[in-house]
């Protein structure tokens, strides 16, 4: 009878250890998926994208004109994109595809260190072309701005490297925790060291979920 009693303990604190384990699996599988984008949907604006193809579309064009200028007799001066259609240098007029179509100028003389910019969006850099502006102070900008755009390169750098062992560690101890829940339980452990591992791990997860999140 005694050994029924205690097999029946047993069993009704397996079967409530089990269900405790599966609640934290899904609470902390929830968290996970509130943190992780790549989980929900990334959506970025359409000025976002339209600034991402304008800067393509400036390279393209300055690529163009380089070799238009390598390969022409008379060297384009000024971005022309008819007879770089013309010649073969580009597929199409680029910029006219948006909702807010974008013009591309010229900055300079593109035979010696002009730029192509765009009217709504800048350079390549994002520098608006003011009027009255001249070649040293744009030069005196661009170097700003490269140095500014080598700065958030680094800090991305390192906020995407702290994402992805955030990320890695939330999926592990999203499993891990109720795993440890369960085994801790049923061993008999002592309940201040159980509840000290525990209290650790969660401590751990909500850095990891915090971090992640601070990171995006």
């Amino acid at each position: 009878m005694e050994s029924d009693a205690k097999e029946k303990g047993f069993v009704h604190k397996l079967i409530g250890t089990i269900v405790e384990s599966i609640i934290i699996f899904f609470i902390l599988l929830i968290f996970v998926y509130i943190s992780m984008p790549t989980f929900t949907c990334i959506r970025y604006s359409s000025e976002h994208l339209q600034k991402s193809y304008c800067k393509t579309n400036i390279r393209m064009l300055t690529g163009a004109v380089e070799m238009y200028n390598m390969d022409a007799k008379s060297m384009m001066s000024s971005v022309d994109q008819n007879l770089l259609v013309k010649g073969g240098y580009i597929k199409t007029v680029l910029g006219k595809d948006y909702k807010t179509p974008c013009s591309y100028k010229t900055f300079g003389d593109l035979v010696e260190e002009g730029i192509i910019y765009c009217e709504l969006h800048g350079d390549i850099y994002g520098i608006k072309i003011e009027p009255g502006i001249n070649m040293q102070d744009y030069k005196i900008q661009s170097e700003k701005a490269k140095k500014e755009l080598e700065k958030q390169k680094n800090l991305k750098h390192l906020k995407n490297r702290i994402s992805d062992i955030s990320s890695i560690l939330l999926v592990v101890l999203m499993f891990l925790i109720p795993l440890m829940h369960l085994i801790l339980k049923l061993a008999f452990c002592n309940k201040s060291f159980s509840g000290t591992i525990e209290i650790w791990s969660y401590l751990l997860f909500f850095v990891c979920f915090f971090c992640y999140k601070i990171c995006q």
